[in-house]
């Protein structure tokens, strides 16, 4: 009777060391808008007391998992991709209270334009206008991820295993034609990667890697969650199923099918479970579907989530999850920014702007302060890029903003005008030189035939 009872014993303990030790892991696949379902499936697992330990994350998957990892809400989440701010940013539209009409070039019926250094002959690579390196400017993505995550790179010392939910990340690599795991770095750098759709969005430079969307080579990352966090059980959110024909009138769904590789996993039950979510009628930037699609995903792990319970054991108490998050948060330090450097501009250029931005040596300003002169930046016509980066001092809890800018050529032609089949048909051609010194000026003749 004693070695029934003490066996007994044994087997309850084993029980509750095997519960308390369980540890889970989330997948989240690409998809572009589909991936909102992601965040409802967050908020049927957060409801019902269901633990997220990691996270594994491509492209949007790697927008929502990143956002959870640094202690949002699924609830934030939603007000962030609901918002004004989120669609401007997935759109490349510069509000009008931001565009610089000063520095705007006006509006002319040119069909293209093309840029020429002093020092170029016509035919040595002159950069025209007519086709943009990306359909979305990337102006918006560029400031808006510094704004979002430059911190939390701050808070946990640019290691991501130190944030409120360990995290990876993936990109592809053009030039090694590889995937490329972040597990380190600049967060802003590693998510704007992942999440660069050929086309739609150019690729990032990093290091001596020219980096586009993960979904090329990982679009659904289950491996590297088994490799880097061998979590007892996983959950996989997959809404890049693409089995499906392409709309012949959707370009998106068609590039999405050339280029990303569909991935399912068939784990053993008992250490996976998988949501597949067959959303046809979301196209890959229809963003404006975020609360259907939401409650699309919010709605299948509801469904689930009785056999969920029955393969996951450990519950987390909501009260405990909240004071971790507002804990964690409460460590963010403040953007102050008390050093300005800028590459790709010699003295002059550079001098113009610092005057723009109204920074002198050891005056200390913050990214709100900055938006302003950004935007006029990049409405100028002298400049065809800037990507600020941020990095973090902590012997002084401040940060330094770094500029990295590229100019346009000195020299302009552009053609335009009207062809109608009256006899009002317009023929239009610009030539202007740009100076951009100390002092940014612009000189041009136009003539309409």
């Amino acid at each position: 009777m004693k070695s029934k009872a003490f066996l007994l014993f044994v087997c309850c303990l084993s029980l509750v060391f095997h519960t308390q030790a369980q540890r889970v892991g989330l997948v989240l696949s690409g998809g572009g808008a589909k991936g909102l379902a992601h965040v409802g499936l967050i908020q049927a697992l957060e409801e019902n007391h269901i633990p997220i330990d990691y996270i594994t994350g491509t492209s949007i998957g790697a927008i929502v998992g990143s956002l959870y990892a640094i202690g949002m809400s699924p609830d934030e989440m939603m007000t962030i991709f609901l918002s004004e701010d989120f669609t401007n940013w997935s759109t490349g539209t510069i509000q009008t209270k931001d565009i610089d009409y000063f520095r705007k070039a006006d509006p002319s019926p040119e069909f293209f334009s093309t840029y020429l250094s002093l020092n170029d002959s016509l035919l040595s690579n002159p950069r025209t206008s007519v086709l943009p390196s990306s359909l979305i400017n990337p102006s918006q993505l560029n400031y808006a991820f510094v704004q979002v995550y430059s911190q939390y790179t701050a808070l946990c010392g640019a290691d991501f295993d130190r944030l409120f939910v360990p995290f990876r990340c993936v990109a592809a690599d053009v030039l090694s034609r590889q995937a490329v795991v972040f597990r380190n770095g600049r967060l802003e750098d590693a998510v704007r990667a992942s999440m660069s759709f050929p086309m739609v969005f150019n690729a990032v430079g990093i290091d001596t890697m020219l980096l586009l969307d993960g979904g090329i080579y990982d679009n659904y990352p289950v491996e590297l969650m088994q490799k880097d966090f061998g979590p007892d059980f996983i959950i996989g959110s997959n809404v890049s199923v693409v089995n499906s024909k392409p709309n012949e009138n959707d370009v998106f769904s068609q590039i999405e099918h050339i280029i990303i590789q569909p991935k399912n996993f068939e784990l053993s039950p008992d250490e996976f479970i998988q949501f597949k979510f067959e959303l046809k009628e979301v196209s890959l930037m229809d963003f404006h579907k975020a609360m259907e699609t939401y409650q699309k995903g919010y709605d299948r792990g509801i469904s689930m989530i009785d056999s969920i319970k029955n393969k996951i054991t450990r519950r987390l108490d909501p009260d405990s999850l909240a004071q971790r998050r507002q804990s964690f948060r409460n460590n963010v330090p403040e953007l102050v920014f008390y050093e300005l450097e800028v590459n790709g501009l010699n003295d002059q250029q550079e001098e113009y702007v610092r005057r723009m931005i109204g920074y002198d040596n050891g005056r200390r300003f913050t990214l709100k302060e900055f938006r302003k002169a950004y935007y006029a930046l990049i409405t100028d016509t002298r400049i065809s890029q800037i990507i600020p980066k941020v990095t973090y001092n902590s012997n002084n809890g401040l940060f330094i903003l770094n500029l990295d800018i590229k100019t346009e050529e000195n020299l302009v032609f552009a053609l335009g005008g009207n062809i109608s089949s009256s006899t009002s048909n317009l023929l239009y051609a610009r030539i202007g030189y740009q100076r951009f010194g100390k002092l940014a000026t612009y000189y041009s003749a136009d003539a309409y035939i």
